[in-house]
């Protein structure tokens, strides 16, 4: 076992004696999707109606806000403020739109490719940024926008400031 480990440092100390009782497990391919999320008596949260590759550990975060804007949505419906079929078609263009740019960058991320080089240059450039690398793992927790980090002029403003 901690010849597997060998190359992460101190971490295979506490694993020195130990031995793999069983095969290791693999999720294999999970589908990504993004279904219909309601209809007549019904509506689907969570990975029911959206799921990405749970590389990040988004999906619980991701399940919670989408319960609200559905029960916003079924409030709207049945207190009469709207049409019920409307209020839930909202709330799917809410989700699709909000949850896209999340999706994408997961999906691309769980496909385990090498980076292209823009990316490498951008990860290079974040080693002695802290400011940038901050909002960079911002987007990776959901807290910084996908579409306006790596705007390409903004992915461009970050590479060329690590080259001054």
């Amino acid at each position: 076992m901690s010849d597997a480990l060998g190359p992460v440092g101190d971490f295979a100390g506490p694993f020195r004696r130990s031995a793999r009782v069983e095969r290791i497990r693999a999720m294999g391919d999970l589908p990504n999707f993004f279904r219909k999320p309601y209809g007549g008596g019904w509506a689907l949260v969570g990975d029911a109606g959206y799921r990405k590759d749970p590389i990040l550990a988004l999906g619980i975060s991701d399940a919670f806000r989408l319960s609200e804007w559905v029960a916003d949505a079924v409030h709207a419906g049945f207190s009469g403020a709207r049409p019920l079929d409307e209020a839930m078609a909202e709330c799917q263009r809410i989700r699709d739109e909000h949850f896209a740019p999340m999706y994408d960058l997961t999906c691309g991320m769980a496909a385990l490719e090498p980076p292209q080089p823009e990316m490498l240059a951008l990860y290079q450039a974040l080693r002695h940024n802290s400011v940038e690398r901050d909002r960079y793992f911002g987007t990776l927790g959901g807290t910084v926008p996908i579409p306006e980090f790596y705007a390409w002029d903004n992915v461009r403003r970050i590479i060329s400031a690590a080259s001054v």
